[in-house]
């Protein structure tokens, strides 16, 4: 699923909050800045690879990922 504006602006929150760049977290997942960049932006969807990596670099918990990356799909 693409994220919305707001759910890409948590994301951002959570990454800065750890004072990690787009290019820190794109290593970290094995894909290009670039790559990472279209992902956190919502024009690319994470693959379930990728978020399983991202909640651990990011410290997220279950909810915090249903939360950013599922909310508008949970009734």
């Amino acid at each position: 699923m693409v994220l919305s504006k707001e759910m890409s602006r948590e994301l951002k929150a959570y990454r800065v909050r750890l004072g990690l760049t787009q290019k820190d977290i794109a290593s970290k997942l094995g894909i290009s800045e670039f790559a990472y960049n279209k992902r956190e932006n919502g024009r690319v969807d994470f693959t379930l690879s990728e978020l399983r990596k991202l909640k651990q670099i990011l410290r997220m918990g279950d909810d915090d990922v249903i939360r950013i990356f599922f909310s508008n799909n949970v009734a």
